[in-house]
């Protein structure tokens, strides 16, 4: 309750298995470990009728590795869960923009799909709840803090622990904000060459 008594407060969490859960029965795609995707072409999936495979890692072709940012439907079969990247500092897939973004499909999903068909615009219109939003994580706020006050150069920002922290649409912004910057600081030599120009001559006169 709030200190007046009367708001009600709630917060929402879902354990693992259900995360899971929600995420196979939507096909939630969900980025696969490198490492294990690799090792797993090699053996191939004799259950699935897939033989073993290797890909080519000649960088002159591409400069990623080719098990790399490979994303795929979420899948709760005992082959295929184990072959998701885990998140930061677990050892589960499901990093906190991840639940976040499952429990909201939770909430709002169709109950075909094991959601709860819960209008959440809804319930704010005719004032049944007041509002919501996504509660911080103190130690992974705290984490990427010191990262981004710590790197200055814009194209070494920590553009991925912003992903995953914010979601993409964010990271996104910041990536832009990161090229946009770089490019605006060669537009900036050659103006102040041509300030420095104009400094001298005492003239904004250009050449015919």
């Amino acid at each position: 309750f709030s200190v007046q008594k009367d708001e009600v407060y709630v917060k929402i969490r879902a354990n693992l298995d259900r995360l899971q859960q929600q995420a196979d029965a939507l096909n939630y795609s969900m980025e696969l470990d490198k490492d294990k995707l690799k090792a797993a072409a090699s053996r191939g999936f004799p259950k699935f009728n897939i033989g073993p495979l290797k890909l080519s890692d000649d960088k002159r072709i591409c400069k990623y590795d080719p098990y790399e940012m490979i994303y795929a439907k979420y899948d709760t079969d005992d082959l295929l869960k184990p072959l998701f990247k885990h998140a930061s500092g677990m050892n589960h897939a499901f990093g906190s923009i991840q639940r976040i973004k499952i429990i909201g499909l939770i909430i709002e999903g169709s109950t075909s799909l094991s959601g709860c068909e819960i209008n959440i615009d809804k319930c704010l219109e005719v004032g049944d709840i007041l509002q919501y939003f996504p509660l911080h994580d103190p130690v992974a706020a705290k984490a990427l803090e010191a990262a981004y006050c710590k790197t200055q150069l814009p194209s070494s920002q920590p553009n991925d622990m912003l992903r995953d922290y914010f979601g993409e649409k964010v990271a996104l912004f910041f990536v832009f904000l990161c090229h946009y910057t770089t490019w605006c600081a060669y537009l900036g030599i050659v103006g102040l060459g041509v300030t420095v120009n104009t400094l001298v001559e005492l003239s904004t006169d250009t050449i015919a």
